[in-house]
């Protein structure tokens, strides 16, 4: 029986590396008595010159490709960040000619540079676009606040320090989520589960820091939380006590599960 050359050419890795068995092997040596286009493909496979070949011309291609989505991501947020400069030198001339003045201008500024960290700063950076996107982004929204402060008089009407702090109190979810997922060593289960629960924690404590920075007086709500009362009153408590719940429960069955689903593999590989 002749066997068609593609069957032999998808073979013949296995026959030159010697691990075919012995029924390929002399179907292989057969065909190759007679077919001198296989002996030259056989040939190929056992020169090391044309195998760096074709490495060198993968890693170009894919170099190429690489380089081609950089600087198509880089022509990108340069055009976004053009668009963004164009209600900016909008808002300038308005400001200049109304007030001669720049007051507002500058919380369009940070307001345009809040939404280009999440926009341009992605698109233009090639490493480290999280660490510095979460940095500028944190960076200018602190900066909107405090141009907000001092736009309406150095005080916003007494609210400008709690403003601050409890944006930053705010901004620790997202910088949490962040940490665990970037530089948590763990498989996916694990690390879902810790951010689901930062996601319950942070949901159950963030009206009590907002009470303590407002009114200076520190009390957990969950804690007054009542689940057989549903007034006005015990509401949020149980609100948040569920969210606290919910987050230590769900979280701790992903973390548990990963935990597991690790032993398991270490076993496997083991045995």
């Amino acid at each position: 029986m002749k066997i068609p050359c593609a069957v032999i050419e998808d073979l013949l890795p296995l026959y030159h590396d010697g691990i075919c068995n012995e029924g390929c092997r002399k179907y292989v040596d057969e065909h190759l008595a007679a077919c001198d286009e296989c002996k030259v493909t056989l040939g190929k496979l056992g020169n090391t010159a044309f195998d760096s070949y074709l490495e060198n011309e993968r890693e170009e291609i894919v170099s190429h490709h690489a380089k081609t989505i950089k600087r198509t991501s880089f022509l990108v947020g340069i055009a976004f960040a053009s668009f963004l400069s164009v209600p900016l030198l909008i808002t300038l001339l308005v400001n200049l000619t109304t007030h001669h003045s720049l007051d507002w201008f500058f919380i369009v500024l940070t307001s345009l540079m809040m939404f280009a960290s999440l926009t341009v700063v992605p698109l233009v950076l090639v490493k480290n676009k999280g660490i510095w996107t979460m940095l500028s982004f944190t960076a200018s929204l602190a900066l909107l606040l405090i141009t907000c402060a001092v736009y309406t008089g150095g005080t916003w009407q007494g609210y400008g320090r709690p403003a601050l702090i409890i944006t930053s109190a705010s901004l620790s979810l997202p910088w949490g989520l962040f940490l665990i997922i970037r530089y948590i060593k763990a498989n996916k289960l694990v690390v879902s589960g810790l951010c689901v629960m930062l996601i319950g924690l942070f949901f159950s404590m963030i009206e009590s820091i907002i009470y303590w920075v407002i009114e200076g007086v520190f009390r957990i709500q969950f804690m007054r939380a009542d689940l057989s009362i549903w007034n006005d009153n015990n509401i949020d408590p149980n609100v948040f006590l569920i969210c606290f719940l919910s987050g230590c429960v769900i979280g701790g069955l992903l973390i548990l599960a990963g935990l597991l689903k690790k032993v398991i593999a270490q076993k496997a590989l083991s045995e």
